[in-house]
Order: C-alpha cells, then sequence, then structure tokens
C-alpha cells in the first residue's frame, strides 16, 4: 500500500509554556456511498472515487492511516481543516464519526465547502438543515466557531466555506489577539498572498483565495498568531501575511499531511 506523505514544519512562538505537535490533514474527500443517493448524485460521485485517489489506494483507505500516524509521532492532536467528505452521503457522515470516536488521539476538526453539500444543492438553506447539524459534534459543538484552551495554547476554528467570515468570527479572532495568548488559526479557505495566489491561479486557472480580508489584517499585525493551517488548493505552501506563517497542506485523498511543531 502507497505510504503516506507526509512533510514537517517548525514553527516558533516563544509566548508557548511548552512544545506541541500536531498532525495537520485536509480535503480528504470521501467518497463513500451506499446506494440510496439519487442516480444523478451517484454519477457524480463515481469518477471522483478515483480522482480522489493514488496508486490505486482510495481516500477512504489513506484516512484511518492518518490516525494511526498521529498516535505513532506523538501528536498532541489531529487537526482537521475542511472537505474530509466530498458530500454529506450517510457512509462518509458514518466514517468521519467512527474514525473520530475511535481516534487515539484528540481531533480538531473545521468543516469546508464540501462537506455538508451535494452538488445539485450546493450550501444552500436546506443542505445546511438537512446535514450540517451531523458535523456539529465533531466541530467542538459550533460549526461557525470553536475555541479551545490546550495549555496554554488557544486553537480557534473558523468556518470560512463560504469564501469570508461572520461578524462573529471576526469578533472572536480579535478579542483572542488581544488576549495575548498563543493562538492557532484554523479554517479550510486559504487567505491569498502573493506567491500562493500566483501558483493557485496556475493549478486553478482563477485564485481561489480569499481576498482584502479583515482577517487577513488581524493576523498580519498580531504578534501571538503562532500559524495559520488552510487547505483548499490541494497542494503544499507555506508563506507569511504580515508576521505570521499561513501553511497550506496538500490533499489528504493522497495520502498528503503535515506535522506541524511549535516550539519556543
Amino acid at each position: 500500500m502507497s505510504e503516506l506523505i507526509i512533510t514537517r514544519t517548525a514553527v516558533k512562538c516563544g509566548r508557548l509554556k511548552r512544545g506541541f505537535r500536531f498532525l495537520h490533514i485536509t480535503d480528504v474527500h470521501l467518497c463513500l456511498t451506499d446506494g440510496t443517493e439519487t442516480p444523478a448524485r451517484i454519477e457524480y460521485n463515481a469518477p471522483r472515487i478515483n480522482l480522489f485517489s493514488r496508486d490505486g489506494v482510495r481516500s477512504d483507505e489513506y484516512f484511518p492511516r492518518f490516525f494511526e500516524y498521529a498516535r505513532d509521532n506523538g501528536c498532541d492532536a489531529v487537526i482537521m481543516t475542511g472537505d474530509i467528505t466530498d458530500t454529506p452521503t450517510e457512509p462518509n457522515i458514518k466514517a468521519l464519526e467512527r474514525t473520530v470516536k475511535s481516534s487515539p488521539v484528540p481531533v480538531i476538526y473545521v468543516v469546508g465547502n464540501h462537506d455538508w453539500s451535494f452538488f445539485d444543492d450546493y450550501r444552500t438553506k436546506n443542505a445546511e438543515a438537512l446535514y450540517l447539524h451531523r458535523f456539529a459534534e465533531v466541530s467542538g459543538g459550533d460549526t461557525e466557531l470553536c475555541v479551545r484552551r490546550l495549555d496554554g495554547l488557544n486553537i480557534l476554528t473558523l468556518d470560512n466555506g463560504d469564501n469570508g467570515f461572520t461578524e462573529r468570527q471576526l469578533d472572536t479572532t480579535k478579542r483572542l489577539i488581544l488576549e495575548g495568548t498563543p493562538l492557532l488559526i484554523c479554517f479550510h479557505v486559504p487567505l491569498a498572498a502573493p506567491a500562493l495566489s500566483e501558483k493557485t491561479s496556475k493549478v486553478w486557472g482563477r485564485d481561489i483565495c480569499i481576498q482584502n480580508s479583515k482577517m487577513a489584517k488581524m493576523i498580519a499585525a498580531a504578534d501571538n498568531v503562532a500559524a495559520v493551517l488552510t487547505g483548499h488548493v490541494h497542494f503544499f505552501h507555506e508563506e507569511y501575511i504580515g508576521n505570521t506563517l499561513q501553511i497550506v497542506t496538500g490533499l489528504g485523498a493522497e495520502g498528503m499531511g503535515r506535522l506541524i511543531e511549535l516550539g519556543r
């Protein structure tokens, strides 16, 4: 079976009480079905099973191996930044729930733009009512934002799958920055940065990062944001936004992940 592709990134944050180790995964795009979906959704899903695979190994086969890796490498948590499921089929949601519940290390999760929507009901109020609540438990009870406090480190997860941030998210981020405690921010769609935007435009034909946001300005000026973790673009990238390193991790569907070591 193909090996996981894990890259390592070390980040210094002098205010930390101790070091942390996290495994960051994103964009696993689970494509499981059970035949109860509509014919159109089954047809849509069929080619994506092979699209989200590598060397004949499907995304759902790579997925549990990340948690074994995290256990074997002494990680404090697995951080998942969205699009873990490609669509909210019952088998996909069950696989997510089962894997999180059986994880040997804590799991931190935020939804992306795919997790709770089908292509023919994309991020509508109907889709939100039907499926988003299914992801609340693995998102810490609140899919929009969640704050976790871990031995002198705050971890903030924000759902920005609509390519922006709510006022509630911005206010919470500002409050945590002003608090001064080291902060790790996690969301799905990355913030635009020169090299990232150039590469994204080449890969996708357009820049799919978030442009000129209030969030970017706050993060750029902050001195206690250890890093920003994101995905969405399906490749590895690191680039500073002001004082803060934005870390983009590659396609989890192909066994890609990132071991992040936060140190003083």
